[in-house]
């Protein structure tokens, strides 16, 4: 498409090319003046923020609802965009924190290469491109989602040479929880989306090793105290689904330490993390 083309196109257009392309196209707040990826909506941009809400966006609303806060920041996955890259975002937030304080968990692997495609309010916009004739299935009326992309490193393998058991059930702990990010407040499944109670994983295909695979997260309640949320985990063409999981998380507050993390010092008051709050961190 030319330069003059897309300088003409409206924002749906721009918003379907950058989808169709697993591109981010970038468009400046209306209200910060920084720079997002509208193919991932990370920020109001009406010409005010939306009220604060944690109420259930209607099932089969038209277009998707407003956040609960001015800025969408994913738990655990920063959705900021720093207009370096036009391709999907990495894991801001956990390089931060892990290189701070030396962590090197086995969790640390799979944070540091997921890439976030789309993670927003309802249902995903990478979901809407999906063919007929895919396994997975049609986008729901969902309080919000995620769609995450992981390359499959041989370091996941068992003695058969396909990925192992526990290794769906970390990749699927891990990634069916970004989805909370979307409806997060700052005192409510904010940063680390609270603890486990029950994950269910169903095996369904072996997943060979060196592909790359497409975790699809619906939260379909979340409540106080409470989230249920289900997940899929496809082939990038959506064709084929290797495993389905049920995670069920209880709220637990976020530790203050970690809240620093949510965004680079320079952002912070621009993002409603005021002067008085950050002293305490």
């Amino acid at each position: 498409m030319a330069k003059d083309d897309r300088a003409s196109e409206t924002p749906e257009q721009a918003r379907q090319r950058a989808i169709a392309g697993v591109k981010g196209v970038f468009e400046r707040c209306s209200r910060c003046r920084r720079r997002l990826n509208i193919s991932r909506p990370a920020c109001w941009l009406g010409p005010t923020p939306p009220p604060r809400t944690r109420s259930r966006p209607p099932a089969g609303a038209a277009g998707r609802p407003p956040p609960a806060q001015h800025h969408i920041i994913v738990s655990l996955l920063s959705t900021w965009c720093d207009g370096s890259t036009d391709a999907p975002q990495k894991n801001h937030r956990w390089t931060r924190m892990a290189d701070h304080i030396g962590y090197d968990g086995f969790d640390n692997k799979v944070f540091r290469e997921v890439v976030v495609v789309d993670a927003a309010a309802g249902a995903a916009l990478e979901q809407q491109r999906q063919s007929p004739d895919t396994a997975f299935p049609p986008p729901p009326s969902a309080v919000a989602s995620s769609v995450t992309s992981l390359y499959i490193d041989p370091c996941y393998r068992n003695l058969n040479n396909v990925v192992h058991g526990g290794a769906f059930s970390l990749i699927f702990d891990l990634l069916t929880t970004i989805a909370l990010g979307a409806v997060e407040e700052p005192d409510h499944w904010a940063i680390f989306g609270g603890v486990s109670r029950t994950l269910n994983v169903s095996y369904l295909k072996a997943l060979p090793l060196g592909v790359t695979v497409h975790v699809h997260a619906h939260v379909y309640g979340i409540g106080k105290t409470m989230a249920f949320i289900q997940g899929w985990m496809t082939s990038e063409d959506g064709k084929t689904v290797y495993a389905t999981c049920e995670h069920h998380k209880a709220f637990v507050p976020s530790m203050k330490q970690r809240i620093k993390y949510d965004l680079p010092a320079e952002f912070r008051n621009k993002d409603g993390l005021d002067k008085k709050r950050e002293a305490k961190l």
